[in-house]
């Protein structure tokens, strides 16, 4: 062997440590400058999010219907979720909405479960993403997206979630949000957006999650002022105002002087009364003994209205039987034709739009 190659093959080793001691260097220099990935404090991470986060790998594997069912499991375990389910509902279909890429034709997946809220949160977040508010497109967006195979329930939940989103959109502008709400086709569409609108207007439930903020609740919603189109949908609201903590006395007056529009007030009155019930763990007997608060020739009202939250909060009719079955023989009339009216809706189709004698009471989140 060659004295040059031996010395070449040694420069070419030493050269190649030296590489790989920079390299280690290098290396060692760039962990020390780039931090380390954080890791999940999963243990800290608060319930609420570990439930959210939850749900939308449901959606994602399986779609909304998926993720509210396992909700409902949730919920029939603890106390706390089923109390935020419409929220967490409400998140379901907005994320669903964002999954599919903002296709709103995913609103077919929800379901109304959970007072509705997957078909309430997708709508909303739908309304909040469009580039530009455009007249004609708001006023068809619920006939496009539900099209003749959706039933009813979701039909007037469309424009009721409409009302939700309309309201965010333009900054709690309710003037003009219910301008929008105006030129939907029918009037059970209208009636059910301008009840989303005042829904949001008089305070939205603290169940009732949102990504937006709403302008201050107003001390009154002054129905009185409003146009004869949007009174109804108005005083369905004013009552609860007036609420002192489990005193409705003051409330009920409210109602008493509403003129035409009373037996709407003390059925939206029952509506919160059953929500605020429901939400503490309470009785039918505690329905009732609020109810009973107002005039008694009006408890039937009160209770019908009641009746009415029970059923919509997942549209089974169960729990509003048993509460006509207890109250008192005087409201039992009312609270039954009411039972009758949440029914007739469940099974209807499409073309029941146009033709339901209540053009207005069918969202009942409290």
């Amino acid at each position: 062997m060659l004295p040059g190659s031996e010395t070449l093959r040694r420069s070419r080793w030493i050269m190649a440590c030296l590489l790989l001691v920079l390299s280690g260097v290098a290396i060692w220099q760039y962990s020390r400058a780039v931090p380390a990935p954080p890791t999940v404090d999963w243990p800290g991470v608060p319930r609420s999010d570990l439930v959210t986060a939850a749900l939308y790998l449901d959606v994602q594997e399986g779609g909304p219907r998926l993720a509210l069912g396992h909700l409902a499991d949730l919920a029939r375990r603890d106390k706390a979720i089923r109390e935020l389910g419409h929220g967490y509902a409400h998140d379901v279909g907005r994320y669903a909405l964002r999954w599919h890429k903002g296709d709103p034709g995913v609103f077919a997946e929800c379901t109304p479960q959970f007072y509705a809220g997957c078909y309430h949160g997708l709508i909303e977040s739908y309304i909040n993403q469009t580039a530009q508010l455009n007249q004609s497109d708001v006023s068809q967006l619920c006939d496009r997206i539900v099209g003749t195979i959706i039933p009813e329930v979701a039909r007037r939940e469309c424009a009721h979630g409409l009302g939700h989103g309309l309201w965010f959109r333009l900054k709690g502008n309710y003037r003009q949000a219910l301008s929008y709400c105006d030129h939907l086709a029918g009037s059970i569409s209208q009636e059910e957006c301008r009840d989303g609108v005042f829904m949001q207007r008089a305070g939205a439930d603290p169940g009732h999650v949102h990504s937006h903020r709403s302008s201050a609740v107003p001390v009154s919603l002054e129905c009185t002022k409003e146009p004869p189109r949007y009174s109804r949908a108005c005083w369905h609201y004013q009552g609860r105002l007036f609420v002192e903590g489990q005193d409705y006395r003051k409330a009920f007056k409210v109602c008493d002087a509403a003129g035409d529009y009373v037996e709407v007030c003390y059925w939206g009155l029952g509506k919160w009364i059953a929500g605020r019930v429901t939400i503490a763990g309470g009785t039918n007997d505690q329905i009732v003994a609020l109810c009973g608060q107002g005039q008694n020739e009006r408890l039937g009202t009160c209770v019908a209205g009641a009746a009415e939250t029970l059923v919509d909060e997942n549209w089974t009719i169960e729990p509003g039987e048993r509460l006509c079955r207890f109250s008192p023989k005087a409201s039992q009339a009312e609270c039954r034709a009411k039972l009758r009216e949440r029914s007739a809706i469940l099974g209807a189709g499409p073309q029941a739009l146009s033709k339901s004698p209540h053009p207005i009471g069918f969202h009942t989140k409290p």
